[in-house]
């Protein structure tokens, strides 16, 4: 079911059989997350797990390309990259290319991580990197709360499409502001060789 046939699959099987035509007419058109937005989907869980899988694999190797480069480019290009893909997901006509845009907004993510870490880390005092980290963990968990929040309400007042693409026009926008911050106060730079 979550293969190319998916959007037909969703109509037959999300209708309810018993409601009137007036709550039938109501429903949402179908499309990648009209059937794959409940728990027990194994589209859903796959899609779930796509993302978590990349944003985990990705790390270690944006570390280790940190390391070479410095943390501007691949920090300010994953979040702009991350951006695009949510973008797009407004696009995604089927299972496979929603599938594809997260795995992409999964590796966009993964920079962040690792990289915005190091570079609390580097730029806080040494007394207080302990308290700077947990800053900026509680400010990073606090703004998944208002994101999924501010996500649930413009998704039910101009659909899930337009919801998406704005947010991922938010973030791509924010990562070109990433990079010309870093820029702009020299910081992140390719690390001095030893």
């Amino acid at each position: 079911m979550c293969g190319i046939g998916v959007t037909s699959a969703m109509e037959r099987t999300c209708r309810p059989a018993a409601a009137s035509e007036r709550i039938a007419a109501s429903r949402p058109a179908p499309g990648p997350f009209t059937k794959t937005s409940t728990w027990r989907s194994p589209c859903s869980n796959a899609l779930r797990t796509a993302f978590s899988l990349s944003l985990a694999a990705f790390q270690m190797p944006a570390g280790l390309l940190a390391e070479r480069i410095g943390e501007r480019l691949p920090l300010a290009a994953g979040t702009v990259a991350a951006g695009a893909a949510y973008a797009l997901f407004s696009l995604a006509a089927g299972y496979i290319s929603l599938l594809v845009l997260i795995l992409l907004a999964g590796v966009g993510s993964a920079m962040q991580h690792p990289l915005a870490s190091s570079l609390v880390s580097k730029v806080a005092p040494a007394g207080e990197r302990r308290s700077m980290l947990g800053v900026y963990n509680f400010s990073g968990d606090l703004g998944k709360m208002v994101v999924a929040f501010l996500m649930g309400s413009l998704a039910g007042l101009f659909g899930w499409r337009a919801a998406t693409a704005g947010y991922g026009l938010v973030v791509a926008a924010a990562g070109v502001m990433i990079f010309v911050a870093l820029v702009t106060f020299g910081v992140g730079m390719r690390p001095a060789r030893q």
